[in-house]
This record gives structure tokens, C-alpha cells and sequence, in this order.
């Protein structure tokens, strides 16, 4: 078994990329502090977004779960069938 080499776009893709929002974050504060409220104005929105898309998750779920079970109980009548 061979080991995994690390690709330098695999190190950047991982690593580097969080590291230059921070760096471009903090020089865009520098030059002015409403550019950074600009920068981090999508990250409460995201957040308020997935909240409300996330209402309800649970019952979708076990819906979803229900169906699935059914699903699977007329698979193994059909197949009881065949045998």
C-alpha cells in the first residue's frame, strides 16, 4: 500500500484557501471597515436561510423514513412471492 502524496493544489485547495478569506477579511478592514461588513454580510443571512429551510426537517424526515420502510416491506412481499 502506498502512501497518499500531497499535491500542492491539494494542500492549497484544504489550507490555503480559508487562510486567504481571513488574510483578504482583515486587509479589507484596513482599507475600510464598511467593506467588511460588506465581506461578512452573506454569513448571518446564510445562517437565517438554513434556520428556515431546516423548519420541519424532523417530520419531513420521518416521513421520508415511512416511505421508505414501505417501500422495502412491498420489495420483500414481492420477492417472498418469487420464491
Amino acid at each position: 500500500m502506498t502512501a497518499k502524496v500531497w499535491s500542492r493544489s491539494s494542500w492549497y485547495r484544504c489550507y490555503q484557501r480559508p487562510f486567504n478569506a481571513c488574510f483578504l477579511t482583515i486587509l479589507l478592514g484596513y482599507l475600510d471597515w464598511r467593506l467588511v461588513l460588506i465581506a461578512l454580510l452573506p454569513l448571518p443571512v446564510a445562517l437565517v436561510v438554513q434556520i428556515t429551510m431546516m423548519r420541519g426537517f424532523r417530520h419531513r424526515q420521518e416521513k421520508y423514513m415511512q416511505i421508505v420502510a414501505n417501500m422495502h416491506q412491498a420489495q420483500m412481499e414481492f420477492c417472498a412471492v418469487l420464491v
